[in-house]
């Protein structure tokens, strides 16, 4: 037996997880949890259990899984909570940390509208618990009496909304253009990405905060976001600035998600800014979150490039 709950990192979904599992245990084989988010991962972690009951949980939810879901039609719960109140769970765990805060929630965002839409998905919200308690066990089929799980303790909504209207003006302008097209389950628009989503790739502690030194060997300069995106087919915009000396060095921009998605070679002949775009679709066999990578392809005595943001925008050949 094997169950599944998608959703996002949040207490909701660890709620949800530990109802199923109850239930499951209430069975003489038992059960495990299995957490993945990569198809890799969960194949080995499936392997590794055969024969066992299994519940798989799923914060960051590959493509893959959404198709075998789709096309088997077994049934299996999704976990939405409130946006906003995720983000400030997650960054209450992370210590502070509202840039891995936003890329672990926009990653487990990403294609969770296309999960829900799924007529063999149970989407539960953080309310009235009692009754998602009963749904969850009649959706899948669980027997015996209901065990009693806990509540989960988050903060109310006013604490998130009040730190919310806290953020610095740049921050709210990170998180608006990472988060805010996922926050309209018609249609995905614009994405837009800054600097603080990217790192120097010699340092990978060290988020990009200006210009970055291109002076040494050949290497990656910069990269990011490594934020999944949703499915579809996309127009990627890249900006990039020079300095005077890092004009007439060759650069190259690769564009990847578990799988590449394209590559180019630039050369600025000028000082100033520059841009690179690519048109790419991503559907099943993308493994892995969007990366962008800015490479210098040989030594350089001196010079910089500056990251001046990137943006991703529904594309299409008819537009």
């Amino acid at each position: 037996m094997i169950h599944f709950v998608v959703g996002q990192s949040s207490a909701h979904t660890r709620w949800c997880e530990q109802v199923i599992f109850a239930a499951m245990n209430e069975q003489p084989e038992g059960a495990r949890i299995i957490r993945a988010d990569t198809p890799r991962d969960l194949a080995v972690e499936l392997l590794r259990r055969r024969g066992e009951s299994i519940l798989v949980t799923l914060q960051q939810a590959p493509m893959s899984l959404y198709f075998a879901l789709r096309d088997s039609e077994r049934k299996f719960v999704v976990a939405y909570d409130d946006p906003i109140s995720s983000l400030f769970e997650l960054t209450q765990a992370n210590r502070g940390d509202v840039v891995d805060a936003v890329r672990t929630l926009v990653s487990g965002m990403a294609n969770l509208p296309l999960y829900m839409s799924l007529p063999n998905a149970l989407v539960l919200r953080p309310s009235l618990y009692a009754h998602n308690l009963a749904q969850i066990r009649n959706h899948l089929g669980l027997v015996g009496p209901a065990q009693t799980v806990p509540l989960p303790m988050t903060g109310p909504l006013e604490d998130a909304t009040s730190w919310w209207r806290s953020l610095s003006p740049e921050l709210d302008s990170m998180i608006a253009g990472t988060l805010g097209p996922l926050l309209d389950s018609k249609s995905a628009s614009i994405f837009s990405w800054s600097g603080s989503l990217f790192w120097r790739t010699d340092d990978g502690t060290k988020l990009i905060d200006g210009a970055v030194d291109i002076t040494g060997r050949a290497r990656c300069l910069l990269e990011g976001p490594a934020i999944t995106v949703p499915l579809g087919t996309w127009r990627l915009s890249l900006c990039l600035v020079f300095s005077e000396m890092a004009v007439g060095n060759t650069f190259r921009v690769d564009v990847s998600a578990g799988i590449g998605l394209g590559a180019c070679e630039i050369t600025p002949e000028r000082v100033g800014q520059s841009k690179v775009s690519f048109d790419f679709r991503l559907g099943e066999t993308a493994t892995g979150p969007l990366i962008i990578r800015v490479f210098l392809l040989r030594a350089a005595f001196d010079g910089t490039i500056t990251f001046a943001g990137a943006q991703m925008a529904p594309w299409s050949d008819k537009s």
